[in-house]
Protein backbone atom coordinates (compact mmCIF):
# COMPACT_ATOMS: atom_id res chain seq x y z
CA UNK A 1 0.00 0.00 0.00
CA UNK A 2 1.59 3.67 -0.77
CA UNK A 3 2.14 5.67 2.18
CA UNK A 4 0.34 9.36 1.25
CA UNK A 5 2.82 12.76 2.61
CA UNK A 6 -0.12 13.20 5.37
CA UNK A 7 0.10 9.77 6.50
CA UNK A 8 3.71 10.07 6.54
CA UNK A 9 3.66 13.55 8.91
CA UNK A 10 1.02 11.59 11.21
CA UNK A 11 3.30 8.42 11.43
CA UNK A 12 6.89 10.52 11.97
CA UNK A 13 4.74 12.69 14.54
CA UNK A 14 3.53 9.80 16.69
CA UNK A 15 6.91 8.37 16.81
CA UNK A 16 8.51 11.46 18.02
CA UNK A 17 5.18 11.77 20.69
CA UNK A 18 5.83 8.06 22.09
CA UNK A 19 9.42 8.14 21.79
CA UNK A 20 10.37 11.77 23.35
CA UNK A 21 7.19 13.33 25.41
CA UNK A 22 7.79 11.87 28.47
CA UNK A 23 11.90 12.32 28.40
CA UNK A 24 11.73 15.94 27.65
CA UNK A 25 9.24 16.64 30.71
CA UNK A 26 11.88 15.07 32.87
CA UNK A 27 14.49 16.85 31.64
CA UNK A 28 12.30 20.40 31.86
CA UNK A 29 11.88 19.10 35.39
CA UNK A 30 15.34 18.92 36.20
CA UNK A 31 15.64 22.35 34.65
CA UNK A 32 12.90 23.64 36.55
CA UNK A 33 14.82 22.54 40.00
CA UNK A 34 18.15 24.06 39.33
CA UNK A 35 16.51 26.94 37.97
CA UNK A 36 14.36 27.47 41.56
CA UNK A 37 17.93 26.59 43.63
CA UNK A 38 20.36 28.96 41.35
CA UNK A 39 17.49 31.90 42.13
CA UNK A 40 17.27 31.11 45.85
CA UNK A 41 21.11 30.84 46.38
CA UNK A 42 21.52 34.14 44.68
CA UNK A 43 18.56 35.66 46.55
CA UNK A 44 20.11 34.57 49.63
CA UNK A 45 22.81 37.39 49.39
CA UNK A 46 20.06 39.96 49.66
CA UNK A 47 17.69 38.47 52.13
CA UNK A 48 18.82 41.23 55.30
CA UNK A 49 18.74 43.79 52.70
CA UNK A 50 14.78 42.97 51.58
CA UNK A 51 14.03 42.66 55.17
CA UNK A 52 15.09 46.45 55.56
CA UNK A 53 12.81 47.63 52.62
CA UNK A 54 8.73 48.15 52.49
CA UNK A 55 7.47 45.76 50.23
CA UNK A 56 6.02 48.66 47.65
CA UNK A 57 10.23 48.68 46.72
CA UNK A 58 10.48 45.21 45.82
CA UNK A 59 9.81 43.61 42.44
CA UNK A 60 8.90 40.31 42.40
CA UNK A 61 8.17 37.74 39.70
CA UNK A 62 6.21 34.33 39.41
CA UNK A 63 8.52 33.34 35.86
CA UNK A 64 12.32 32.83 37.41
CA UNK A 65 15.11 33.14 34.29
CA UNK A 66 18.48 31.43 34.74
CA UNK A 67 20.95 32.85 31.90
CA UNK A 68 22.78 29.41 30.71
CA UNK A 69 25.92 30.42 28.82
CA UNK A 70 27.51 28.47 25.86
CA UNK A 71 29.28 25.46 26.61
CA UNK A 72 31.77 24.43 23.66
CA UNK A 73 32.63 20.86 23.05
CA UNK A 74 36.02 21.03 25.03
CA UNK A 75 34.65 22.98 27.45
CA UNK A 76 32.54 19.41 28.61
CA UNK A 77 36.20 17.56 29.78
CA UNK A 78 34.05 14.16 28.56
CA UNK A 79 35.70 11.28 29.09
CA UNK A 80 36.68 8.65 25.71
CA UNK A 81 33.83 6.71 26.03
CA UNK A 82 31.99 9.77 25.38
CA UNK A 83 33.74 12.02 23.05
CA UNK A 84 33.16 9.22 20.54
CA UNK A 85 29.34 9.46 20.15
CA UNK A 86 29.11 12.76 21.39
CA UNK A 87 28.27 16.01 18.98
CA UNK A 88 30.79 18.25 18.85
CA UNK A 89 28.63 21.17 18.18
CA UNK A 90 28.40 23.73 21.01
CA UNK A 91 25.20 23.96 23.64
CA UNK A 92 24.52 27.83 22.85
CA UNK A 93 23.50 30.29 24.67
CA UNK A 94 20.12 29.88 26.44
CA UNK A 95 17.60 31.09 28.72
CA UNK A 96 15.70 28.96 31.27
CA UNK A 97 12.75 29.90 32.69
CA UNK A 98 10.16 27.89 35.21
CA UNK A 99 6.62 29.53 36.24
CA UNK A 100 6.22 29.37 40.42
CA UNK A 101 2.93 29.71 42.40
CA UNK A 102 4.28 32.38 44.98
CA UNK A 103 6.06 35.60 43.48
CA UNK A 104 9.49 36.14 44.39
CA UNK A 105 12.25 39.11 44.28
CA UNK A 106 14.24 38.66 41.15
CA UNK A 107 15.91 41.47 38.53
CA UNK A 108 13.10 42.83 36.17
CA UNK A 109 13.30 45.14 33.16
CA UNK A 110 10.46 48.14 32.51
CA UNK A 111 9.27 46.96 29.60
CA UNK A 112 6.55 49.64 29.24
CA UNK A 113 5.02 52.30 31.25
CA UNK A 114 2.18 49.58 32.66
CA UNK A 115 4.34 46.54 32.28
CA UNK A 116 8.16 45.04 33.21
CA UNK A 117 9.40 41.06 32.51
CA UNK A 118 12.10 39.62 35.39
CA UNK A 119 15.47 38.95 33.83
CA UNK A 120 17.45 36.00 34.02
CA UNK A 121 19.81 36.05 37.10
CA UNK A 122 23.50 35.21 37.28
CA UNK A 123 24.37 31.42 37.16
CA UNK A 124 25.99 30.09 40.39
CA UNK A 125 29.14 28.54 40.89
CA UNK A 126 27.98 25.88 43.37
CA UNK A 127 25.87 24.50 40.55
CA UNK A 128 27.98 25.15 38.03
CA UNK A 129 28.62 21.51 37.52
CA UNK A 130 25.18 20.21 37.72
CA UNK A 131 24.05 22.75 35.22
CA UNK A 132 26.79 21.73 32.73
CA UNK A 133 25.90 17.84 33.46
CA UNK A 134 22.33 18.55 32.98
CA UNK A 135 23.35 20.66 29.57
CA UNK A 136 25.26 17.19 28.45
CA UNK A 137 22.15 15.35 29.18
CA UNK A 138 19.88 17.56 26.99
CA UNK A 139 22.09 18.27 24.04
CA UNK A 140 22.51 14.58 23.89
CA UNK A 141 18.73 14.17 24.18
CA UNK A 142 18.12 16.94 20.83
CA UNK A 143 20.86 14.59 19.27
CA UNK A 144 19.30 11.52 18.91
CA UNK A 145 15.82 13.33 18.18
CA UNK A 146 17.95 14.58 14.78
CA UNK A 147 19.67 11.38 14.35
CA UNK A 148 16.38 9.59 14.47
CA UNK A 149 14.32 12.33 12.20
CA UNK A 150 17.52 12.21 10.13
CA UNK A 151 16.48 8.14 9.63
CA UNK A 152 13.11 8.38 9.04
CA UNK A 153 13.48 11.06 5.86
CA UNK A 154 15.57 8.96 4.38
CA UNK A 155 13.67 5.72 5.11
CA UNK A 156 10.72 7.58 3.48
CA UNK A 157 12.24 8.69 0.61
CA UNK A 158 13.36 5.07 0.29
CA UNK A 159 10.19 3.52 0.65
CA UNK A 160 7.17 4.51 -0.71
CA UNK A 161 4.76 1.62 0.18
CA UNK A 162 4.46 0.00 3.19
CA UNK A 163 5.99 -3.55 1.93
CA UNK A 164 8.74 -1.61 1.52
CA UNK A 165 8.97 0.05 4.82
CA UNK A 166 8.22 -3.25 6.78
CA UNK A 167 12.02 -4.54 5.26
CA UNK A 168 13.63 -1.34 5.96
CA UNK A 169 12.57 -0.65 9.40
CA UNK A 170 13.61 -2.98 12.77
CA UNK A 171 11.12 -4.27 14.78
CA UNK A 172 10.90 -1.60 16.84
CA UNK A 173 9.30 1.09 14.37
CA UNK A 174 7.18 -1.76 12.93
CA UNK A 175 3.60 -0.99 14.95
CA UNK A 176 3.63 2.35 13.33
CA UNK A 177 3.29 1.23 9.69
CA UNK A 178 -0.61 0.79 9.06
CA UNK A 179 -1.91 -2.34 8.39
CA UNK A 180 -2.74 -3.37 4.85
CA UNK A 181 -5.78 -3.35 3.81
CA UNK A 182 -8.22 -6.45 3.43
CA UNK A 183 -8.19 -7.41 -0.53
CA UNK A 184 -11.80 -7.92 -1.71
CA UNK A 185 -12.46 -12.02 -2.29
CA UNK A 186 -12.11 -13.15 -5.85
CA UNK A 187 -15.66 -14.34 -7.21
CA UNK A 188 -15.62 -17.53 -8.55
CA UNK A 189 -16.91 -17.55 -12.12
CA UNK A 190 -20.36 -19.13 -12.09
CA UNK A 191 -20.17 -22.64 -13.25
CA UNK A 192 -22.10 -23.10 -16.83
CA UNK A 193 -24.32 -26.93 -16.33
CA UNK A 194 -25.41 -27.86 -19.48
CA UNK A 195 -27.05 -31.05 -20.57
CA UNK A 196 -25.32 -33.36 -22.76
CA UNK A 197 -28.44 -34.21 -24.71
CA UNK A 198 -29.77 -30.20 -25.49
CA UNK A 199 -26.18 -30.19 -27.86
CA UNK A 200 -26.73 -30.22 -31.11
CA UNK A 201 -23.57 -30.36 -33.31
CA UNK A 202 -23.42 -28.92 -36.55
CA UNK A 203 -23.29 -32.93 -38.43
CA UNK A 204 -24.56 -31.28 -41.74
CA UNK A 205 -21.52 -28.67 -41.52
CA UNK A 206 -19.33 -31.20 -40.57
CA UNK A 207 -20.04 -34.25 -43.05
CA UNK A 208 -19.88 -31.31 -45.68
CA UNK A 209 -16.43 -30.32 -45.14
CA UNK A 210 -15.48 -33.68 -44.32
CA UNK A 211 -16.90 -34.40 -47.56
CA UNK A 212 -14.79 -31.83 -48.91
CA UNK A 213 -11.69 -31.65 -47.80
CA UNK A 214 -11.34 -35.82 -49.08
CA UNK A 215 -12.57 -34.48 -52.58
CA UNK A 216 -9.74 -31.77 -52.62
CA UNK A 217 -7.30 -34.10 -51.21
Amino acid sequence: MRISYTREHEIKEQIEKDLYTQPRQLLNKKKNVLVKANHKLWLSQYENTLKLLPDSMIQTTDTLRLKVPTVSFEEFDLPESERAVFDVYPCNEDNWRCDIEKALPSLMETTSYYHSSSLPVPLQESLKDEIIALRIEEHNFEKEKRDLKHYLNKTFDACSTTTKLRKAWPSTLQKYIPPEPDRAARRPKPKVTVEPDTLIAPTDALKQRMTENLLQG
